[in-house]
């Protein structure tokens, strides 16, 4: 798999990933462990972030679909 996309939250415990397979992650960096994955795109993601108070993640993709 290729990752294309990470993003830190403000204090760097968790990291939001979107890669090739159109998989969107959510890392705890902290407990070194991955917390969710989930298939929200059918193609590439291009893009992860979160918000400003880092309480919710978005991703895009390749095509613009779900």
């Amino acid at each position: 798999m290729q990752v294309n996309s990470v993003w830190f939250t403000s204090n760097s415990q968790y990291l939001a990933s979107g890669g090739n397979d159109g998989l969107f992650k959510i890392w705890d960096l902290k407990k070194r462990s991955l917390l969710s994955s989930h298939k929200y795109h059918f193609s590439s993601i291009t893009s992860v972030h979160w918000n400003l108070d880092d309480s919710i993640a978005a991703s895009s993709s390749l095509t613009g679909e779900k």
